[in-house]
């Protein structure tokens, strides 16, 4: 368990700048992924047009959820 912590896991700080980065960047990530702190286009069932509709999708699928245990909480005002 160790070794697979070594090679897979990131340290508490890496992580946190890793989120508080893709949650701050602004619109050009949207849809995008941002490991390491870069803004990398999707790949595999995320791209092009299916892609966005599958991406639109899962975010309404998660809006529906979080509104339902939180009212109001996917509201920006």
């Amino acid at each position: 368990m160790r070794i697979f912590l070594k090679i897979m896991a990131r340290r508490t700080e890496v992580g946190a700048r890793t989120l508080v980065y893709g949650g701050s960047v602004g619109v050009e990530s949207h849809g995008q992924y941002v490991p390491d702190c870069k803004i990398k286009p999707t790949v595999g069932p995320t791209k092009g047009k299916e892609g966005t509709e599958l991406q639109r999708r899962v975010w309404e699928e998660l809006k529906q959820k979080l509104e339902a245990i939180q009212p109001g909480v996917t509201s920006l005002s």
